[in-house]
């Protein structure tokens, strides 16, 4: 008996654009002219054969106006852009959601995560440690978690013998069938993660970097977005693991979280 999908266990992968915001790269990198540029908030959905649907990451929400001064102050510095039909669960319609993975816990990555009813949250220990107690030293909005998080998993046990162990020291299986691999990426938010789904040679790295335009010019970055980092030296440590993994790895595919992709979906 043929399984469904040539054999595959993931059916389809979607992204979505999930609102945004607008940056001046005068602001970001040394020596840049004016240059306004947008940064997507990403949301994937994962269609599992076995597993249902997994979503990794939320996008924006319109709670990112609704957090009073800390959201007028967020949106001086950072210009963000929501409108209701960004909101990823208008965007997947009646699909549920049985999983999902939080790379990491600042506003562009859990901004509807309290939209979400009876799911499983997966994600490291240190971004449930930021949703457990939100604070906006670490950039967590505490009207966009959920007041009880009932389903939660806490990714441990490290696997080895893997391709991506020769560039990344934490990675585990997700659903323990191989099909999702999450990779600890430190660096610019404690515990972030990202996820590597072998059947289509997909790695969404989320803000890992902010795009693959800024990484030859990593340590030209400005004291600002610098200071944003929450370790300046894990960020370009990692962004320069996954250029190396890219260059011996061609055909790997890199999707920024921030990064406007052309192809939408994979399946």
């Amino acid at each position: 008996m043929l399984m469904e999908n040539g054999g595959k266990k993931i059916k389809r992968i979607s992204l979505y654009e999930c609102g945004y915001c607008i940056n001046n790269m005068k602001f970001i990198l040394k020596g840049h002219k004016k240059e306004k540029i947008k940064f997507t908030a990403l949301s994937v959905l994962i269609e599992h054969n076995k597993f249902g649907n997994i979503l990794f990451d939320t996008g924006y929400s319109k709670l990112i106006y609704e957090n009073g001064i800390i959201s007028k102050i967020y949106n001086l510095c950072n210009k963000t852009y929501f409108k209701e039909e960004d909101l990823i669960l208008n965007q997947i319609g009646d699909k549920h959601i049985d999983k999902i993975i939080i790379s990491h816990s600042h506003p562009d990555h859990i901004g509807a995560l309290k939209y979400f009813k009876d799911y499983e949250l997966i994600t490291s220990m240190e971004v449930f440690n930021n949703l457990e107690k939100p604070n906006i030293k670490n950039l967590v909005f505490k009207n966009m978690v959920p007041k009880e998080l009932k389903k939660v998993r806490i990714l441990k046990d490290h696997i080895k013998d893997n391709l991506l162990n020769k560039y990344f020291n934490e990675i585990y299986d997700v659903l323990g069938d191989g099909t999702i691999l999450a990779i600890k990426l430190d660096g610019h938010s404690i515990g972030q993660i990202g996820i590597y789904v072998p059947e289509y040679k997909l790695f969404f790295v989320a803000d890992a970097s902010w795009g693959s335009r800024f990484n030859d010019e990593i340590e030209n970055m400005k004291y600002i977005p610098k200071f944003i980092q929450d370790n300046n030296k894990e960020y370009i440590k990692n962004i320069r693991s996954i250029e190396k993994l890219k260059k011996e790895n061609e055909e790997i595919k890199i999707i920024y979280s921030h990064e406007e992709v052309k192809e939408k979906v994979y399946e």
